[in-house]
């Protein structure tokens, strides 16, 4: 979320506890403000070691306390736009959603983003055809656990650490292993008394192809849980899958210090920052994806 932040875009945490909402500060050389010339006023929230980013809830009547801004089943993006309180100071808006370990809520939040998503898809074809204008740019990451088969129409990337014996394996291996890893964590739910739950595959529908611009599945010891009981990172305890949704839009061009800027480009933002952090995966199947 650092790196987004500091990449230009406004993020915000939805279903965050105010724990997971502090986010430290970011490096002076990956961002513009210098911390050495900022004042404290100018900081956003990313900014500040002290104050927690913005972010909104599943629990606000008791989270209220702490920051948060209230209930995630009734945030409306295009809240944070008109806020007196928020400032994004032009920049596209992100929105994370870092689901907790609890079906019910996310069939419930989900549900919500995919209702988000076809309310933004309708005002999107409204602005094309010159009846209405065009709504502000909103981007989701989706970091979730790996219980679930969303069919993104987007080829699931496998990550690992450079450790791990698939690193080394052939692009059939990796695939064979990614379908097993897949097969065994989605049987989960489907163990003892199973409850029908319909958001993955609505959120695919409803992504299409048009939204969807990452879908990564980290697993190994290189995928670090934080873990709020202990105050810690913990190593070989989770998978995770990470989906990137991208609003369908033309990038707009802003000019600072005489230099034209565009929006951020999700896609090549989480390429880049998973490619960076020691992961490795199919070069191949990169190569693939980024030509589609």
């Amino acid at each position: 979320k650092q790196y987004l932040h500091a990449s230009g875009y406004h993020v915000m945490d939805l279903c965050a506890s105010p724990i997971n909402a502090y986010m430290g500060s970011i490096p002076t050389a990956s961002h513009s403000t210098s911390a050495s010339t900022a004042s404290a006023t100018n900081l956003s929230f990313l900014d500040k070691d002290d104050t927690p980013n913005h972010f909104c809830s599943a629990f606000p009547d008791t989270d209220t306390y702490f920051g948060s801004l209230g209930s995630v089943l009734e945030f409306n993006p295009e809240m944070v736009y008109s806020s007196s309180t928020i400032v994004t100071d032009g920049k596209p808006l992100l929105l994370t959603l870092d689901v907790p370990y609890d079906e019910d809520l996310c069939e419930q939040m989900f549900l919500k983003l995919v209702a988000d998503m076809e309310r933004l898809q309708t005002e999107i074809k409204a602005g094309e055809q010159g009846s209405n204008a065009r709504p502000r740019a909103v981007d989701y990451v989706l970091v979730l656990p790996l219980w679930w088969d969303v069919p993104m129409m987007c080829e699931k990337q496998l990550f690992v650490s450079s450790s791990d014996e698939l690193s080394r394996a052939t692009p059939e291996e990796r695939k064979a292993a990614l379908d097993s890893i897949l097969q065994k964590r989605n049987s989960v739910l489907r163990e003892g008394h199973t409850i029908p739950y319909e958001w993955p595959h609505r959120l695919a529908a409803a992504a299409r192809q048009e939204w969807v611009c990452f879908d990564g599945v980290f697993v190994g010891g290189a995928y670090e849980y934080f873990c709020t009981s202990t105050n810690k990172c913990l190593r070989d305890v989770t998978a995770t899958e990470v989906i990137g949704l991208a609003q369908p839009r033309e990038r707009q061009v802003s000019s600072d210090k005489g230099e034209d800027k565009h929006d951020p480009s999700l896609k090549e933002l989480l390429s880049c920052f998973y490619k960076n952090k020691h992961y490795v995966h199919d070069e191949s199947e990169a190569e693939a994806m980024n030509g589609k």
